[in-house]
């Protein structure tokens, strides 16, 4: 089911015009929530395999899929992760490694 969603997102963002376009695509990026049940380390794990496929989303020039998980990927850590209960308990090295991600993002 998912590849037929896909399908039919991409054939309605082709539809608009660009400026609506990024926004959709800006609001599908910004599409996260952030589980309390589930241990921050997953959330930074799943973190860096996100920049991971972006980035090579990019290289094969698939622009609106990247540009989707590294937003999804800035939502998650700039705004969303820091409400987990759990959070404090993150070692600063695995936030560190973090930081560095959206920086380099």
């Amino acid at each position: 089911m998912q590849i037929e969603e896909k399908r039919l997102r991409n054939a309605d963002l082709a539809a608009l015009e660009p400026a609506a376009r990024v926004k959709q695509l800006a609001n599908y990026g910004a599409m996260v929530e952030v589980d309390p049940n589930v241990p921050p380390r997953r959330y930074f794990r799943s973190g860096l395999e996100m920049v991971r496929m972006a980035n090579v989303y990019l290289a094969e020039g698939s622009l609106e899929n990247a540009y989707i998980l590294y937003m999804k990927f800035m939502t998650l850590f700039v705004e969303k992760i820091r409400k987990h209960p759990e959070y404090g308990n993150v070692p600063a090295q695995v936030k560190a490694v973090k930081q560095a991600k959206l920086k380099e993002v």
